[in-house]
C-alpha cells in the first residue's frame, strides 16, 4: 500500500472510532504499515501517566511501576521540543544518567531498541508523546525514520486531538478516577472471581445493580472491559 494510502486509511479509521480500542487498533495498523513493531501514546503530567500501547503488558506495567516516566530521556526531550525525533539505536547519543541507562537496558531486554517520537504540549504542563518503535537496528531503518517524520507527526497530531476529544482519560481536564464504595466493592468481588449474581448476594444488592456499578466503574476508569477495570483499580490501589 502506498504511503499516502496508509495515512488516509489511518485518518479514516480515527474519524469513525468512538472507543479507545478502535483508536489503538488504528494506530497499531499504522505502525505495522510503516515498518514499526509497536506504538505508544503516553500522556504525562503531575500525576500518574496515562498510556495506550501495543507494548507487552509486562513491560508497560514495569515501566509505570518503576516510575520510568520521571527519568525517561524520551519524555524529557518531549518536554523541551515540539518536533519529531529519533531515539535509541537511531540516535548516537547515549544517556549518561544511571537511571536512564537502566531504563534503556530494561527496554532492550524486551526488544525495544529504537523509535520515532512526536511530542505534543498540553495545558498545565502536560505533555503527550506518540511513538512508533521497533526491535530493528539498521541503516535502512534510520533512513526510513527520517523520511517518515512529517507523516508520523501529522498522524500523531490527529490521534492526539481525537483522543483528547473522545476518550475521557486522555481529555485535558478529565475527572479524577474516584470510585464510590459500592463500585469498589463490586470490582473487588469481580477480582475475586465472583459473578454478578454471587456479588449481589455478598454485597446485598441485585445482580442488575452490581452490573450497573461495574459499568460506572469502567466509565470512570476509562476501561474497555470489566477485567481491564479490575486491573486498573488494583494498579492504582483502589482495591486490594
Amino acid at each position: 500500500m502506498a504511503r499516502k494510502d496508509v495515512i488516509q486509511e489511518f485518518l479514516d479509521a480515527l474519524h469513525t472510532a468512538s472507543e479507545e480500542v478502535a483508536f489503538a487498533s488504528a494506530a497499531s495498523r499504522l505502525g505495522d504499515a510503516l515498518g514499526f513493531r509497536w506504538f505508544t501514546y503516553l500522556s504525562v503530567g503531575d500525576g500518574k501517566p496515562d498510556v495506550m500501547s501495543t507494548y507487552p503488558a509486562i513491560w508497560s506495567d514495569h515501566y509505570l511501576s518503576s516510575g520510568y516516566d520521571r527519568v525517561d530521556p524520551v519524555v524529557a526531550a518531549s518536554r523541551r521540543q515540539t518536533v519529531p525525533f529519533c531515539w535509541g539505536a537511531l540516535d548516537s547519543a547515549r544517556p549518561a544518567d544511571a537511571a536512564a541507562i537502566r531504563l534503556f537496558d530494561d527496554a532492550a531486554s524486551f526488544g525495544i531498541v529504537s523509535g520515532l517520537t512526536v511530542p505534543f504540549r498540553g495545558p498545565k504542563g502536560r505533555t503527550a508523546l506518540f511513538t512508533l518503535s521497533t526491535d530493528e537496528v539498521s541503516p535502512a531503518l534510520l533512513r526510513r525514520a527520517e523520511e517518515l517524520k512529517f507523516y508520523v507527526q501529522v498522524c500523531g497530531l490527529h490521534l492526539h486531538n481525537q483522543l483528547a476529544g473522545r476518550v475521557e482519560r486522555f481529555m485535558p481536564e478529565h475527572p479524577k478516577r474516584n470510585l464510590t464504595p459500592r463500585q469498589r466493592a463490586c470490582l473487588l468481588a469481580a477480582a475475586e472471581g465472583q459473578s454478578a449474581k454471587q456479588a449481589a448476594r455478598s454485597i446485598d444488592l441485585t445482580p442488575r445493580t452490581v452490573q450497573h456499578h461495574h459499568e460506572e466503574a469502567k466509565r470512570r476508569l476509562g476501561a474497555q472491559s470489566l477485567t481491564h477495570a479490575v486491573a486498573l483499580a488494583l494498579r492504582e490501589g483502589m482495591i486490594s
